[in-house]
C-alpha cells in the first residue's frame, strides 16, 4: 500500500464502537444455527429409522400371531371368513378382521383366494369358497 497523499485519502479508518462485538455475535449465532440444523437433521434421520424398524415387522405377521390392535388371531380371522365374506359380521368384528387383514399377509392371501360372492359359489361343485382347504390346513 502506498503512503496516503492529500489527493488519496486513507481508506482505512477505525471501526465504529461495537462493530466488532456485533460481528462476533453474528458469527456465534451463525455457528449455533448450523449446529442446531445438524442436530435436527440427525434427530430426524434417527426418528425415520426407528419408525421404519418399528413399523416394518408389524406389516407382516406370522401365521397364528395375535394382532394387538385388532385383538384377533389368525385362526379366529380364518374362522370368521365365511361370515365376513357373506357380510354377516357385526361392525366391530368386521373392523377387527379388516385391521387384521391389513397387517397379516398370510390371512390376506387366504382371503384373496376365497370367492367374494358366497351365494354364487354355493351351487358350484368342489369346495365351497375354498373353506375346506383352509380347514384342512389348520
Amino acid at each position: 500500500m502506498t503512503e496516503p497523499t492529500p489527493e488519496t485519502p486513507n481508506e482505512w479508518s477505525r471501526c465504529p464502537v461495537g462493530c466488532l462485538s456485533d460481528l462476533s455475535t453474528r458469527l456465534r449465532w451463525k455457528t449455533t444455527r448450523r449446529r442446531v440444523a445438524r442436530v435436527a437433521a440427525g434427530t430426524g434421520l434417527v426418528a425415520v429409522l426407528v419408525a421404519a424398524v418399528w413399523l416394518v415387522p408389524r406389516s407382516v405377521a406370522p401365521a397364528g400371531a395375535v394382532d394387538n390392535v385388532a385383538k384377533i388371531s389368525c385362526p379366529e380371522c380364518l374362522d370368521l371368513a365365511p361370515d365376513y365374506l357373506a357380510r354377516r359380521l357385526s361392525e366391530e368384528k368386521r373392523e377387527a378382521v379388516d385391521r387384521h387383514l391389513s397387517r397379516c399377509r398370510h390371512c390376506a392371501e387366504q382371503y384373496a383366494e376365497m370367492d367374494p360372492n358366497p351365494e354364487a359359489s354355493a351351487g358350484k361343485s368342489g369346495s365351497v369358497m375354498g373353506f375346506e382347504r383352509l380347514a384342512s390346513a389348520r
